[in-house]
Protein backbone atom coordinates (compact mmCIF):
# COMPACT_ATOMS: atom_id res chain seq x y z
CA UNK A 1 0.00 0.00 0.00
CA UNK A 2 1.30 3.23 -0.99
CA UNK A 3 1.78 5.63 1.86
CA UNK A 4 2.13 9.63 1.16
CA UNK A 5 4.07 12.00 3.48
CA UNK A 6 4.92 15.39 2.87
CA UNK A 7 8.78 16.29 3.12
CA UNK A 8 8.65 17.98 6.14
CA UNK A 9 7.19 14.90 7.98
CA UNK A 10 9.96 13.23 6.61
CA UNK A 11 12.50 15.50 7.34
CA UNK A 12 11.14 15.85 11.34
CA UNK A 13 9.49 12.38 11.58
CA UNK A 14 6.12 11.85 12.73
CA UNK A 15 3.49 9.40 13.86
CA UNK A 16 0.05 9.39 12.37
CA UNK A 17 -2.86 7.71 12.95
CA UNK A 18 -4.49 6.00 9.52
CA UNK A 19 -7.56 4.11 8.65
CA UNK A 20 -7.09 1.39 6.65
CA UNK A 21 -8.89 -1.73 4.94
CA UNK A 22 -8.07 -5.17 6.42
CA UNK A 23 -9.23 -8.37 6.50
CA UNK A 24 -10.27 -9.61 10.35
CA UNK A 25 -10.70 -12.79 11.99
CA UNK A 26 -14.78 -13.35 12.00
CA UNK A 27 -15.72 -12.79 15.56
CA UNK A 28 -19.02 -14.33 15.11
CA UNK A 29 -17.56 -17.87 14.35
CA UNK A 30 -13.84 -17.07 15.94
CA UNK A 31 -12.88 -17.99 12.72
CA UNK A 32 -13.94 -21.34 11.77
CA UNK A 33 -16.20 -20.68 9.49
CA UNK A 34 -19.38 -22.50 10.76
CA UNK A 35 -21.98 -20.94 12.25
CA UNK A 36 -22.07 -20.93 16.54
CA UNK A 37 -22.73 -24.44 17.59
CA UNK A 38 -23.05 -26.14 14.47
CA UNK A 39 -20.62 -28.79 13.50
CA UNK A 40 -17.68 -28.99 11.19
CA UNK A 41 -16.90 -32.50 9.62
CA UNK A 42 -14.18 -34.27 8.31
CA UNK A 43 -14.25 -33.64 4.38
CA UNK A 44 -15.87 -36.97 2.97
CA UNK A 45 -14.26 -36.10 -0.43
CA UNK A 46 -10.12 -36.28 0.79
CA UNK A 47 -10.68 -37.62 4.47
CA UNK A 48 -9.47 -34.70 5.70
CA UNK A 49 -5.96 -34.25 4.15
CA UNK A 50 -7.14 -31.42 1.75
CA UNK A 51 -5.70 -33.53 -1.59
CA UNK A 52 -6.91 -35.55 -4.12
CA UNK A 53 -4.85 -38.33 -5.49
CA UNK A 54 -5.72 -39.80 -8.89
CA UNK A 55 -3.84 -42.74 -10.64
CA UNK A 56 -3.23 -42.97 -14.40
CA UNK A 57 -1.47 -45.89 -16.03
CA UNK A 58 0.56 -45.48 -19.00
CA UNK A 59 3.02 -47.77 -20.90
CA UNK A 60 5.91 -46.38 -18.33
CA UNK A 61 4.66 -47.16 -15.06
CA UNK A 62 1.74 -45.42 -12.77
CA UNK A 63 1.80 -42.02 -12.69
CA UNK A 64 -0.11 -40.63 -9.18
CA UNK A 65 -1.37 -36.77 -9.40
CA UNK A 66 -2.02 -35.08 -6.60
CA UNK A 67 -4.33 -31.83 -6.34
CA UNK A 68 -6.54 -29.68 -3.91
CA UNK A 69 -9.56 -30.78 -3.37
CA UNK A 70 -12.09 -28.80 -4.76
CA UNK A 71 -14.93 -29.61 -2.37
CA UNK A 72 -13.18 -28.62 0.90
CA UNK A 73 -10.38 -25.71 -1.15
CA UNK A 74 -7.54 -27.83 1.11
CA UNK A 75 -8.63 -27.23 4.37
CA UNK A 76 -9.83 -31.25 4.95
CA UNK A 77 -13.23 -29.74 6.46
CA UNK A 78 -16.91 -29.93 5.82
CA UNK A 79 -18.69 -26.95 6.88
CA UNK A 80 -22.84 -27.74 6.47
CA UNK A 81 -23.82 -24.56 7.73
CA UNK A 82 -21.14 -21.21 6.99
CA UNK A 83 -21.01 -18.74 9.03
CA UNK A 84 -23.41 -15.69 8.04
CA UNK A 85 -21.17 -12.73 8.79
CA UNK A 86 -18.23 -14.34 6.77
CA UNK A 87 -19.68 -16.97 5.08
CA UNK A 88 -17.79 -19.26 5.57
CA UNK A 89 -14.82 -17.67 5.68
CA UNK A 90 -13.63 -17.32 8.42
CA UNK A 91 -12.72 -13.27 7.84
CA UNK A 92 -14.51 -10.29 7.22
CA UNK A 93 -13.42 -6.99 5.67
CA UNK A 94 -13.38 -3.68 8.48
CA UNK A 95 -11.79 -0.48 8.83
CA UNK A 96 -8.96 -0.22 11.81
CA UNK A 97 -6.98 2.96 12.55
CA UNK A 98 -3.20 1.67 12.67
CA UNK A 99 -0.35 4.28 14.26
CA UNK A 100 2.62 4.64 11.84
CA UNK A 101 5.32 5.84 12.85
CA UNK A 102 7.02 7.75 9.82
CA UNK A 103 11.37 7.89 10.56
CA UNK A 104 13.40 10.58 9.84
CA UNK A 105 15.20 10.66 6.92
CA UNK A 106 12.77 8.45 4.87
CA UNK A 107 12.61 8.75 0.72
CA UNK A 108 10.62 7.31 -1.42
CA UNK A 109 10.87 3.66 -2.22
CA UNK A 110 11.56 2.89 1.76
CA UNK A 111 9.19 0.23 2.63
CA UNK A 112 7.82 0.76 6.13
CA UNK A 113 6.64 -2.46 8.10
CA UNK A 114 4.33 -2.50 11.14
CA UNK A 115 4.17 -5.41 12.75
CA UNK A 116 0.51 -7.48 13.50
CA UNK A 117 -1.28 -5.10 11.78
CA UNK A 118 -1.78 -6.84 8.56
CA UNK A 119 -4.45 -9.63 7.80
CA UNK A 120 -5.32 -12.46 9.74
CA UNK A 121 -3.32 -16.54 9.04
CA UNK A 122 -4.93 -18.67 7.47
CA UNK A 123 -8.05 -20.81 9.60
CA UNK A 124 -7.86 -18.20 12.34
CA UNK A 125 -3.96 -17.73 12.64
CA UNK A 126 -2.70 -14.88 14.13
CA UNK A 127 -2.53 -11.56 11.44
CA UNK A 128 0.38 -10.55 9.62
CA UNK A 129 2.43 -7.63 8.97
CA UNK A 130 1.51 -4.59 7.02
CA UNK A 131 4.20 -2.82 4.94
CA UNK A 132 3.66 0.53 3.55
CA UNK A 133 5.43 2.08 0.69
CA UNK A 134 6.24 5.42 1.23
CA UNK A 135 6.05 8.44 -1.17
CA UNK A 136 6.92 11.74 -0.42
CA UNK A 137 5.24 14.51 -1.82
CA UNK A 138 7.09 17.32 -3.85
CA UNK A 139 7.70 20.61 -1.93
CA UNK A 140 7.24 24.16 -3.36
CA UNK A 141 10.19 25.28 -1.73
CA UNK A 142 12.69 22.35 -1.53
CA UNK A 143 13.62 20.10 -4.41
CA UNK A 144 15.13 17.06 -2.80
CA UNK A 145 17.77 14.89 -4.40
CA UNK A 146 18.88 11.69 -1.68
CA UNK A 147 19.54 13.62 1.15
CA UNK A 148 20.47 16.71 -0.20
CA UNK A 149 18.12 19.65 -0.58
CA UNK A 150 18.21 22.37 -3.13
CA UNK A 151 16.56 25.69 -3.40
CA UNK A 152 16.53 28.62 -5.01
CA UNK A 153 16.88 31.90 -3.82
CA UNK A 154 16.65 35.42 -5.96
CA UNK A 155 18.58 38.27 -5.01
CA UNK A 156 18.84 42.22 -6.63
CA UNK A 157 21.81 43.27 -9.55
CA UNK A 158 22.95 45.47 -6.51
CA UNK A 159 22.92 42.76 -4.21
CA UNK A 160 25.10 40.28 -5.98
CA UNK A 161 27.29 43.07 -7.18
CA UNK A 162 28.12 44.92 -3.93
CA UNK A 163 27.36 42.16 -1.90
CA UNK A 164 24.66 41.87 1.18
CA UNK A 165 23.51 39.41 3.84
CA UNK A 166 20.28 37.58 3.21
CA UNK A 167 18.03 35.47 5.00
CA UNK A 168 17.19 31.85 3.18
CA UNK A 169 14.85 28.91 4.20
CA UNK A 170 15.93 25.97 5.59
CA UNK A 171 13.92 22.88 6.92
CA UNK A 172 14.04 24.67 10.40
CA UNK A 173 13.49 28.07 9.85
CA UNK A 174 15.08 31.25 7.94
CA UNK A 175 18.71 31.60 8.53
CA UNK A 176 21.02 34.82 7.67
CA UNK A 177 23.43 33.93 4.55
CA UNK A 178 25.92 35.83 3.45
CA UNK A 179 26.13 37.23 -0.58
CA UNK A 180 29.74 38.39 -1.66
CA UNK A 181 30.46 41.21 -3.80
CA UNK A 182 30.30 40.13 -7.38
CA UNK A 183 28.38 37.27 -7.16
CA UNK A 184 27.16 35.93 -10.35
CA UNK A 185 23.66 34.04 -11.45
CA UNK A 186 23.78 30.46 -10.98
CA UNK A 187 26.37 30.70 -8.11
CA UNK A 188 25.59 28.01 -5.45
CA UNK A 189 26.45 28.26 -1.85
CA UNK A 190 26.58 24.88 0.06
CA UNK A 191 25.08 24.83 3.88
CA UNK A 192 26.57 21.69 4.96
CA UNK A 193 24.26 19.56 7.15
CA UNK A 194 21.12 21.36 6.78
CA UNK A 195 19.77 18.74 4.21
CA UNK A 196 17.66 15.41 5.05
CA UNK A 197 18.75 13.38 8.17
CA UNK A 198 20.20 10.27 6.84
CA UNK A 199 18.37 7.21 7.42
CA UNK A 200 19.50 4.54 9.17
CA UNK A 201 23.16 6.34 9.23
CA UNK A 202 23.06 9.23 10.94
CA UNK A 203 23.97 13.02 9.95
CA UNK A 204 22.50 15.22 7.58
CA UNK A 205 23.24 16.30 3.58
CA UNK A 206 23.43 19.40 2.87
CA UNK A 207 21.08 22.53 2.06
CA UNK A 208 22.66 23.85 -1.64
CA UNK A 209 21.21 27.62 -2.47
CA UNK A 210 21.37 28.08 -6.09
CA UNK A 211 21.29 32.01 -6.68
CA UNK A 212 19.27 33.54 -9.35
CA UNK A 213 20.08 37.42 -9.97
CA UNK A 214 17.07 39.12 -10.88
CA UNK A 215 17.53 41.84 -13.73
CA UNK A 216 14.44 44.15 -13.76
CA UNK A 217 12.16 44.42 -16.89
CA UNK A 218 10.72 48.08 -15.86
CA UNK A 219 12.32 50.99 -14.30
CA UNK A 220 11.62 54.15 -12.78
CA UNK A 221 13.46 57.43 -14.88
CA UNK A 222 15.65 57.85 -11.85
CA UNK A 223 16.67 53.83 -12.12
CA UNK A 224 17.46 54.01 -15.58
CA UNK A 225 19.18 57.34 -15.36
CA UNK A 226 21.26 55.64 -12.63
CA UNK A 227 22.04 52.58 -14.41
CA UNK A 228 23.31 54.45 -17.71
CA UNK A 229 25.37 56.38 -14.99
CA UNK A 230 27.27 53.39 -14.38
CA UNK A 231 27.18 52.12 -17.67
CA UNK A 232 28.86 55.32 -18.55
CA UNK A 233 31.40 54.70 -16.04
CA UNK A 234 32.19 51.62 -16.92
CA UNK A 235 32.65 51.85 -20.30
CA UNK A 236 29.53 49.74 -21.98
CA UNK A 237 27.70 50.56 -24.75
CA UNK A 238 23.88 50.67 -23.63
CA UNK A 239 20.74 52.02 -25.49
CA UNK A 240 20.07 55.63 -23.72
CA UNK A 241 16.72 56.57 -22.99
CA UNK A 242 17.72 60.02 -23.87
CA UNK A 243 17.75 63.45 -21.03
CA UNK A 244 18.29 61.01 -18.25
CA UNK A 245 22.11 62.02 -17.41
CA UNK A 246 20.39 65.86 -17.26
CA UNK A 247 17.85 64.54 -14.91
CA UNK A 248 20.40 62.43 -13.05
CA UNK A 249 22.57 65.24 -12.17
CA UNK A 250 19.57 67.32 -11.05
CA UNK A 251 18.54 64.42 -8.88
CA UNK A 252 22.02 64.06 -7.78
CA UNK A 253 22.45 67.92 -6.79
Amino acid sequence: MTFSVSLEEAYFGSTRKVTLPRWQKCKRCDGSGAEPATEIRTCPACGGTGQRQHQQRTPFGTFVNVTTCTDCKGTGKRIDSPCKDCGGSGRVRKHREVEVKIPRGVDTGVRLRVAGEGGPGASGGPPGDLYLLIKVEEDPRFERHGDDLHLRKHITFPQAALGSEIEVETMEGSEKLEISQGTQNGHVIKLKGKGMPRLGRGGSGNLYIHVVVDVPNKLSEKERALIEALAEEMDVSVKSGGGFMEKLRQWLD
